[in-house]
């Protein structure tokens, strides 16, 4: 059996460590595509995440303002929504009314719908759109621009207040001791028991009792 040794000359080493050097640059210029496109979307992701953030924030913003409005009208609410959503930015830019449709109507709360009617309005819809925003390496994928919108419903709930005015006297004079020069001791007292006894005495509470002060 022979062996043969061969040892290899410079020029043919030289050809090998040339032809790996080119192997290195080609697949670093494929890694620096890859981590450019990956670079590209990360960045308009996160401009399309903010973007659909701020746009959120306006309608919600928009919407109770208009619904704290309804109790001055339809058109007022609506108004006023519009005048809140325009203060608001998304997308580097101040928006603007037009971008928004607002829309009064009714909210069932236990079915969660949204139904449009001037008929008694209790809730305030937003809806806001926004096109052709511009991304900064989403030409390098193909899509240089993207469109966005959000959505906001706000309801209020009305208050009924009362004010009574007693013209009786019956609160006033008839049940305050400083006024026993003018009706006496006696009819003080039985004011203030008539009154405990009206009020519910021992019905809604076991532990209260009434005992006259007597001075």
């Amino acid at each position: 059996m022979v062996f043969e040794s061969r040892n290899r000359t410079g020029s043919e080493r030289l050809t090998s460590h040339r032809r790996r050097s080119g192997l290195v640059i080609v697949l670093t210029a494929l890694l620096l595509v890859f981590f450019l496109g990956m670079i590209a979307f990360a960045v308009d992701l996160g401009i399309i995440a903010n973007t659909r953030t701020e746009l959120q924030m306006a309608a919600d913003a928009a919407a109770y303002a208009g619904a704290g409005a309804l109790v001055n009208g339809s058109t007022a609410a609506v108004d006023e929504a519009k005048a809140f959503y325009g203060k608001n930015r998304a997308g580097g830019a101040t928006l603007t009314p037009d971008t928004a449709v607002v829309e009064v109507g009714q909210w069932d709360p236990n079915a969660r719908k949204f139904t449009i009617g001037e008929q008694q309005p209790n809730a305030v819809r937003v809806t806001s759109n926004l096109t052709n925003q511009g991304m900064f390496f989403g030409s390098v994928l193909g899509k240089s621009t993207f469109d966005m919108n959000a959505q906001a419903v706000a309801t209020y709930l009305p208050r009924d207040i009362v004010l009574v005015l007693d013209y009786s006297g019956s609160m006033c004079y008839d049940s305050q001791f400083r006024n026993l020069s003018l009706i006496g001791q006696p009819a003080v007292e039985a004011n203030l028991r008539q009154i405990w006894q009206e009020l519910g005495a021992k019905t809604y509470g076991t532990t209260m009792t009434f005992e006259p002060v007597l001075f």
